[in-house]
């Protein structure tokens, strides 16, 4: 059956322009109400308040569902008839409800039916009962701003059916993730909705999606009908890997309808605990890369060392916190480390090993603390043993609703996990996700990173790209000029320039601070991050792989230079340029 795509496709643009309509006018009467109940609540009685609150918070609430929704009012179409009833039905389903148009919630059970072949289907109702029917029609749409940007359909008398798309990647405005609601596999949804409480594992290689997944279980918790009472906003910690991630997650939980959870750092998290002042987190320490690899195994020896018992001795003022730890490491390390550790105090910095540390002893003090509902660790392989054991500390121990996303063939910082066994945690199959398909990047730049000796698995549906470009330069300023002249005239959404050191970008911050489209990441910062454009500057393939013999620490630091470089490698969606520093 010969199809009429530009039938479909116009009707599909009136029918979301007539949406939008009523989504806005549906917006104005709440936004009167709002403020009619907002004047009547300052002269209400005390049992005309509460009632008037509670509709007040509801309302504020659906105000900014509906502001959400009105840019993308829905992400699927699907025509159905239902055993139970005679008459067919168009059934749409979105970030939020929107009932009167028959727009659902993707929460709702029916929004299963979006993964379903045509024909006969049959799904679970959150009572465990289920209903059957048939799906005769289903269109996929990416809608940005209420313009289509791809569209598909397919019906029992035509295949699945390309209507239109356009190329989207130039047209997000915002430092975001896709449209991330529509990007789901019915597995992946099936997971989802798993059982809320208990801990979760998400897992794969970069670009599997993992970061997506995890956010749509926060949303399911909190959107569900089932669980939503559970997990209020207030009790949702997120934790990433620095201020990038932070400002990056800052703006993907609100797309999803996740506002007011904290999103913090470790550090961060660790020094407000601790009650700290005029002191700063150091990742590192030390002149030069064998001193501060050192540094790093004797501090983490130390820690390791260290029993819950033998902490109770020693005290901890909030005031004066290198005390106690000058009072650990003299006895611990080296005389060259602890001379360094001296030189840390006197510039008044601490990196993780001295924040874990200190977090022990304190919490050998505390008797009553502050729990969570929900708590996710992004790129937990990049933590402390002893760091996820004391976040563990802090979740509701009735749910234990704790998520792990990550991947440990990206580790990128030493003495981190290695299994699940070190924390004590226990997650059944059921709970463990694996994602094996690379969905970010080309087929070209996956072929390069599989020549540069990593394992990672290239699907035949990958899409094709440009190849990936090698060039050599003798300085920065090189590098600069390169990048300058290949953007020249391009329009790309987002551009990430990476290098192994963050202090090897002054220069480029310098040049390309006024173009917010650039975004300039040490590697590690950019872990979870993703770009159209990738330009990793500095590279040194020798310095990069090196064999550092030092101790019996030397195949860990190997390990961990190359998790580093694959990171780097793998945060371009489009193109990915590596420059050589000869």
């Amino acid at each position: 059956m010969k199809i009429n795509k530009k039938e479909i496709l116009q009707k599909s643009k009136t029918h979301i322009s007539f949406v939008q309509k009523n989504i806005k006018k549906s917006l104005l009467n709440r936004e009167k109400r709002y403020e009619k109940n907002i004047k009547k609540l300052s002269i209400s009685s005390p049992s005309e308040s509460a009632t008037l609150q509670q509709i007040i918070r509801f309302d504020s609430s659906r105000k900014v569902e509906l502001k959400k929704l009105y840019p993308n009012p829905y992400f699927i179409r699907c025509d159905v008839i239902f055993e139970d009833e005679k008459q067919e039905k168009t059934i749409y389903f979105a970030k939020f409800n929107f009932d009167k148009k028959s727009i659902y919630s993707w929460t709702t059970p029916a929004a299963q039916l979006r993964f379903e072949n045509i024909g006969k289907f049959s799904f679970t109702l959150q009572n465990n009962k289920k209903r059957f029917g048939k799906l005769l029609r289903k269109d996929n749409f990416m809608i940005v701003d209420g313009k289509i940007l791809f569209l598909t359909s397919e019906t029992k008398d035509y295949p699945k059916e390309l209507i239109y798309q356009e190329y989207f990647s130039t047209k997000k405005k915002k430092f975001l993730l896709p449209e991330i609601v529509s990007q789901m596999e019915k597995a992946q949804d099936k997971v989802i909705r798993a059982k809320h409480n208990g801990p979760f594992l998400i897992t794969g290689a970069a670009g599997s999606g993992k970061t997506t997944l995890a956010l749509h279980r926060i949303a399911y918790l909190k959107q569900s009908p089932e669980t939503n009472l559970l997990y209020p906003s207030k009790s949702i910690i997120v934790f990433v890997q620095d201020t990038k991630t932070k400002e990056y997650f800052s703006h993907l939980l609100p797309e999803l309808g996740i506002d007011k959870v904290e999103i913090t750092t470790f550090s961060e998290w660790a020094i407000n605990i601790l009650k700290i002042k005029n002191l700063e987190f150091s990742i590192t320490y030390g002149d030069s890369k064998e001193e501060r690899r050192q540094f790093k195994y004797e501090k983490n020896q130390t820690l390791l060392g260290l029993e819950n018992n033998n902490l109770k001795k020693f005290k901890y003022d909030s005031k004066k916190p290198h005390l106690v730890l000058e009072e650990i490491y003299k006895k611990s390390l080296s005389k060259q480390s602890f001379k360094l550790f001296l030189q840390q105090k006197k510039q008044k910095t601490l990196d993780r090993f001295d924040l874990t540390l200190l977090l022990k002893i304190h919490h050998n003090k505390i008797k009553d603390l502050l729990t969570y509902s929900l708590i996710l660790i992004d790129e937990f392989q990049n933590y402390l043993p002893d760091q996820i054991k004391i976040i563990q500390n802090y979740i509701n121990k009735d749910n234990r609703s704790i998520i792990y996303v990550g991947d440990i063939a990206q580790k990128i910082y030493f003495g981190t996990i290695y299994s699940l066994e070190q924390i004590q945690e226990i997650i059944p199959n059921e709970r463990k996700v694996v994602l094996n398909k690379v969905y970010r990047s080309t087929k070209q730049i996956l072929k390069y990173i599989k020549k540069m000796g990593y394992e990672i698995e290239i699907s035949k549906k990958t899409r094709e790209g440009v190849p990936v470009v090698e060039k050599s330069f003798q300085n920065k300023k090189q590098e600069i000029g390169y990048i300058k002249k290949y953007l020249l005239g391009k329009k790309y959404a987002n551009i990430g320039i990476l290098s192994r050191d963050k202090d090897y970008l002054e220069e480029f911050q310098k040049k390309f601070n006024k173009q917010k489209n650039i975004h300039l990441f040490s590697i590690r910062q950019a872990q979870g991050v993703e770009f159209d454009i990738v330009f990793i500057v500095g590279f040194n393939k020798k310095e990069f792989l090196e064999n550092i013999r030092l101790n019996n620490i030397e195949e860990e630091w190997i390990k961990i230079e190359k998790d580093i470089l694959y990171v780097g490698l793998t945060r371009a969606i489009n193109e990915l340029h590596v420059l050589e520093k000869l």
